[in-house]
């Protein structure tokens, strides 16, 4: 639950933030486990996804697995249907989080987290484009690439 000023602070600071929006899709609708435990009006401010990132926060996110499901994809959509809307990120940010921003607290940010000439080619191929499928949870990879190499087909 960071206040304007804890953002603040951070972005001054220049610290890297680690989130699990899966949570806020579980926890954060009306009357849910945030409003339950921390009242209605704490609870609409949790998980500001899209303060931070304005503010210039380096944001990673990831599942908290086995709290919430491990799926890259649910964590998106998660991001992509926060309860408060202003905080709602599109689906090329969200994945930019998950990728890039994760890499990036994991100080792997040389390594991974793009596909760019030098990088480990880590990849997931689908049969749909997940920029523009209307629901991200219905993807299932056809391939997977860990360091150049192929490690499952379907």
């Amino acid at each position: 639950m960071p206040t304007a000023e804890h953002m603040e602070r951070a972005a001054m600071l220049g610290l890297a933030v680690s989130m699990q929006p899966t949570f806020d899709l579980e926890w954060g609708q009306p009357g849910g486990l945030y409003a339950q435990r921390v009242g209605a009006e704490r609870a609409h401010a949790m998980n500001p996804l899209r303060l931070l990132l304005d503010r210039g926060v380096v944001v990673g996110v990831g599942s908290d697995a086995p709290v919430v499901p491990m799926d890259p994809w649910l964590t998106i959509h998660a991001m992509e249907h926060h309860h408060d809307a202003s905080q709602r990120l599109t689906r090329a940010e969200s994945i930019r989080l998950h990728t890039a921003g994760s890499a990036r607290l994991a100080h792997q940010e040389e390594k991974k987290g793009v596909l760019e000439p030098g990088m480990h080619a880590e990849l997931v191929a689908y049969d749909v484009d997940p920029l523009t499928v209307e629901d991200v949870r219905t993807l299932r990879p056809t391939m997977t690439v860990s360091l150049g190499r192929e490690v499952w087909l379907a």
